[in-house]
């Protein structure tokens, strides 16, 4: 991956040490820095805008009409108590949860598929929660697999985590639209860096998701012109990814 620019080449073998970059991912890190993205036009930013809700995720969604969004996906509060808006009992965060996956269900359409982010760690109790609640069982479960960012290096008694599930619902068995060349994208298990401050994409938010991430879920869960709702949109990843793929979308967040 050379570089002419030293400064460039220095800050990708820098990013590359810290963040234990794959040759792959060293190929893409220096892509970037050679050509980064565009910035969005104000059309871009104006219609970003128009697909903005602020407000609470359950009032907001019982506003929608039934049977309207092809794709949902959701990176809900995970009840671990960091931060003020992630701090549940476990009866309300039972009930909340039960709350805007209800709304999910109404919403998506016949064919449509639903990808809900959940920690590796609490990640087994809803996928029971929903089987029991709602009868259904995940299509797949991918797997996001990351290196960089890994806490608790210096765990003695266990091995580090570098890994979180995305659970994923298909709803008559529409067809996922995939590249017609076979890639990495047709598999359950995809190797994409979390977001850092010093990453092109920025970091806005505590669980920010990869924009690359963002993109194949966007790419193969739905057909451009689609509409995708991200109902706990946090820093709004879900529009970026939208919007830079033609989907439509409505992004819902409090603050």
């Amino acid at each position: 991956a050379y570089v002419k620019d030293h400064s460039l080449q220095n800050q990708l073998l820098d990013e590359a040490e810290q963040d234990n970059l794959t040759v792959k991912q060293v190929r893409l890190r220096k892509k970037l820095l050679l050509n980064p993205p565009k910035k969005a036009t104000q059309e871009q930013i104006a219609r970003f805008k128009k697909q903005v809700i602020q407000g609470d995720c359950i009032e907001e969604m019982l506003k929608l009409p039934n049977k309207s969004v092809d794709m949902i996906y959701v990176d809900p509060p995970y009840n671990v108590g960091v931060e003020d808006w992630d701090n549940f009992t476990p009866d309300k965060f039972s009930k909340f949860t039960e709350s805007w996956i209800k709304e999910s269900l109404r919403l998506l359409r016949d064919k449509s598929n639903f990808y809900i982010h959940f920690p590796a760690d609490k990640v087994y109790w809803l996928q029971n929660f929903i089987l029991t609640t709602f009868s259904l069982s995940p299509t797949t479960t991918i797997i996001w697999h990351y290196r960089n960012l890994v806490q608790g290096r210096d765990a003695k008694n266990k091995y580090l985590s570098t890994y979180q599930p995305i659970l994923h619902y298909n709803f008559g068995n529409k067809e996922l639209n995939f590249n017609p060349e076979w890639n990495e994208e047709r598999f359950d298990v995809w190797t994409i860096a979390t977001p850092q401050t010093n990453f092109t994409e920025g970091k806005e938010h505590i669980t920010q998701k990869p924009l690359e991430l963002m993109e194949r879920i966007v790419k193969t869960g739905s057909n451009e012109g689609e509409m995708i709702l991200d109902p706990m949109a946090g820093s709004g990843t879900t529009g970026a990814a939208a919007l830079k793929n033609n989907r439509d979308f409505i992004l819902i967040e409090q603050k």
